[in-house]
């Protein structure tokens, strides 16, 4: 697909997960929530689309991420891969109607 006469990669499945990290902040270790989102596309090849740090999972952080996301460079998304965080499929209907979650 061309999008202003750029190639644009579609992902078919998308994957979001959080890893809980304990960086030094301020001479301090402190608990952040580190969003990942991995795209794979029709080939097979995985990517890390992007990646954010917050205070902890919720599914208000994620429907921010997935916002962000979606403003960027992934306009549909056709699977999405996720755990069972309450409001997560939510969040991802919210933003991606189309999606098999």
């Amino acid at each position: 697909m061309l999008v202003a006469g750029v190639p644009v990669r579609r992902w078919l499945i998308v994957r979001g997960d959080v890893s809980l990290v304990r960086p030094k902040q301020d001479g301090a270790i402190v608990n952040k929530a580190a969003y990942m989102v991995i795209g794979i596309d029709l080939d097979g090849s995985k990517d890390v689309l992007s990646m954010w740090f917050g205070e902890n999972e919720s599914a208000k952080s994620w429907l921010s991420v997935l916002n962000e996301l979606k403003t960027r460079e992934v306009q549909d998304i056709p699977i999405t891969c996720v755990d069972n965080l309450t409001g997560f499929s939510q969040a991802i209907a919210a933003c991606y109607p189309q999606a098999e979650i």
